[in-house]
């Protein structure tokens, strides 16, 4: 079937060109605010026949899309069009309903955070201030988020490095008289006025692109050291051990000031009545995977920076708990099936540290440890005999990464540049891992390989990315951008394979239904529900049966599902 109309653009059904002073036409359309369409007497015919081209166009795109799916292959003898209304027309249902119920947070306890961060903000600015005063008087006027200022009084004087400018040791800078500060000469106070500020010298970590010294986080970071001792700070020469917790001071504020800006504000103001909050959802078309904007609940901040403990402000309604239910390292179980990859599936069936294990089979001096009774892979193996973890971290570290690395088609030069290390030293690193996991990489291959000669890879439920980039054969960087995202979709998509059927099996089981529960959200491997206490024990026991047998056949490794039933989000972290 093929349709041959289109819709008319809104700009050439209502648009209207803009008159000059002498009466003529500019060239410019502008289209008036679709609220004011709908209300105008003058568009009310053509504003109805848009809408009902809307309407129109898309069904007869859906006989179109339903057409071109059903002809393709996915899973289980299913075309794709089977695959939409088995799992897809569910979740989008499921996915509204998401939507409109919302997640509960607690309004009160986040303006207490608001409250506590500006006051441990502001302390922290001012000590800051404080020391820098001892270098530039006028410090305690500077304007801490300005980078023009910071390189002043950071790295003055200094040459630009592309430009040879020249950033003298004292700058002068218009600052806000908020002070009402009356200059000398001057019969009142001036709205702006001027302060000086003279550089310390310090050395320069990283440049910005125009050339001068950069002040960003990183940069901040590499002068400062790390806390409490700051040894390794580039400027522990300069300004000493209290020079650099005042850097670190400045660096604290910054970090308040984001989660402020970016999460405790934005979430007291996205709320309704109710007290709940209802981001958007979107499935990405590339993996599968869910999106979140308005707000974006799947980037709340990581456990380790949260210092409010801001997931602690989602809570649930008065009598009710919420089952917070992760999978456990779902990617790297959807390898070792996937790849068929013995010595993956074998880890994975000991059970504990999975990291450990690798690191065991990679490095002999580990497993050398463990045979002369050293150390133990995990502490329930033995009291007081310290852990891979404990005594060989470097080498676990090293595993963990390469474990997420490899999986998803990163090379030895990049390694080599996260670790800075050589590249022989990386390229030796990465081959004893596929050493014990042959498997891991044969697939590899031979999905790059199927890739070019079909230009797709397909998820476990039989969902396509089209690859055609990997065609490429002049553009070297949309090539190698092509053949990682054949290894990293079958991966990231057969994960939101997993996580969508489990959802949709929530989602349409009468008895958790029965129970009260329904998904307020899901944060990439984790789904939240909201239900009543009482029958909390009877719904956690649903969600974890259905979480750990989604599909209607068993992969080659167990999924395992870390569950909690709590009365906040961040008690299950």
């Amino acid at each position: 079937m093929v349709f041959y109309q289109s819709q008319v653009p809104m700009k050439d059904r209502f648009g209207t060109h803009k008159v000059k002073r002498d009466g003529t036409l500019r060239k410019e359309v502008e289209v008036p605010p679709t609220t004011a369409i709908h209300r105008s007497v003058e568009h009310i015919a053509d504003w109805i026949r848009y809408a009902c081209d809307d309407a129109e166009m898309t069904w007869y795109l859906r006989l179109a899309l339903k057409e071109r799916l059903s002809v393709i292959p996915a899973v289980d003898g299913l075309s794709m069009y089977h695959l939409y209304l088995k799992f897809f027309v569910s979740f989008g249902e499921m996915l509204t309903d998401i939507e409109r119920k919302g997640f509960k947070v607690d309004l009160a306890l986040l303006k207490k955070i608001e409250d506590r961060s500006l006051e441990e903000s502001d302390s922290l600015i001012n000590q800051f201030r404080q020391w820098a005063c001892t270098f530039s008087s006028d410090a305690r006027y500077m304007n801490v988020d300005s980078d023009k200022q910071k390189q002043a009084l950071f790295f003055a004087p200094v040459c630009n490095r592309k430009t040879k400018d020249e950033l003298p040791k004292t700058v002068e800078f218009d600052i806000d008289n908020s002070d009402g500060v009356i200059e000398p000469g001057a019969k009142k106070a001036k709205r702006k006025r001027k302060i000086c500020l003279e550089g310390i010298g310090l050395p320069v970590p990283d440049w910005t692109p125009n050339g001068w010294p950069s002040t960003s986080t990183t940069s901040l970071q590499a002068l400062c050291g790390s806390p409490p001792s700051f040894e390794n700070g580039l400027a522990l020469e300069k300004i000493g051990k209290h020079g650099c917790e005042a850097l670190n001071n400045l660096l604290e504020a910054n970090s308040i000031s984001t989660l402020r800006s970016s999460f405790i504000v934005p979430l007291q103001a996205l709320a309704d009545t109710n007290g709940r909050i209802h981001a958007s959802l979107n499935i990405n078309t590339e993996t599968g995977r869910l999106s979140c904007r308005r707000p974006n609940l799947q980037n709340q901040p990581a456990l380790e920076k949260d210092r409010y403990k801001i997931r602690s402000a989602f809570i649930c309604e008065e009598g009710h708990q919420l089952i917070v239910a992760d999978y456990g390292q779902l990617e790297l179980r959807l390898l070792a099936h996937l790849s068929n990859c013995r010595s993956m599936i074998e880890a994975f069936e000991a059970g504990g540290d999975f990291h450990s294990r690798t690191a065991c089979s990679m490095y002999e001096e580990i497993q050398d440890a463990i045979s002369r009774g050293e150390v133990v892979l995990e502490s329930k193996d033995s009291t007081g005999i310290p852990t891979v973890k404990e005594r060989f971290g470097m080498e676990r570290r090293r595993a963990k990464t390469l474990n997420f690395s490899i999986a998803y088609g990163k090379t030895s030069r990049g390694l080599a540049k996260d670790w800075g290390v050589s590249l022989p030293e990386a390229k030796e690193t990465i081959d004893r891992w596929y050493s014990d996991r042959q498997e891991v990489r044969q697939w590899q291959q031979d999905t790059i390989s199927f890739a070019r000669d079909y230009g797709y890879v397909s998820t476990i439920l039989g969902r396509r990315r089209n690859l055609p980039g990997i065609h490429a054969t002049r553009d070297h960087s949309l090539r190698g951008h092509s053949q990682r995202a054949a290894i990293n979709t079958p991966l990231q998509g057969s994960a939101a394979d997993v996580v969508t059927a489990a959802m949709v099996k929530l989602h349409q089981n009468a008895a958790l239904r029965a129970c009260g529960w329904s998904t307020i959200l899901q944060v990439h491997d984790e789904i939240i529900l909201e239900g009543p206490r009482d029958s909390s024990p009877t719904a956690a026991d649903i969600v974890r049966r259905t979480m750990e047998h989604p599909l209607e056949w068993d992969l080659l490794v167990q999924l395992v599902v870390d569950l909690h039933v709590v009365q906040s989000w961040y008690q299950a972290k």
